[in-house]
């Protein structure tokens, strides 16, 4: 079988480590997001929970890749120190977050303690 000889358009197999080809694949099939969801969603309304529960996953691992590419995710670390009878324990919790949540918090926070004066000594 001859060889056909690659031109600038087609990388053959090197087409396969850039975007380009991707690219233009899935703008010619005119898939996109909306179509991607609304395959999801039917397959997670199936009545068969085969069917169903993996779907699900799939959607919520979905959910999961888009919140994270957006920055919708938040870590937080608390420390706690406990002292006495002349020991320290620390305790220190750490947490993944929707970014939400946290300014939620924040929030209710900033309401509930009153702002912090810091009294100085009056010079005598």
């Amino acid at each position: 079988m001859p060889r056909k000889a690659i031109t600038k358009k087609d990388k053959g197999i090197a087409g396969f480590f850039g975007t380009g080809p991707l690219e233009s694949a899935i703008r010619g099939s005119r898939f996109d997001v909306q179509e991607e969801m609304e395959i999801l969603i039917g397959l997670a309304r199936d009545p068969d929970p085969k069917v169903a529960l993996p779907a699900l996953r799939q959607f919520r691992a979905v959910l999961k890749e888009i919140a994270t590419l957006n920055s919708m995710f938040g870590s937080v670390q608390q420390t706690k120190k406990i002292e006495g009878h002349n020991e320290v324990v620390e305790q220190k919790v750490s947490t993944s977050t929707l970014l939400t949540n946290l300014r939620k918090g924040n929030e209710q926070d900033d309401q509930q303690d009153p702002p912090h004066e810091i009294h100085r000594p009056l010079d005598s």
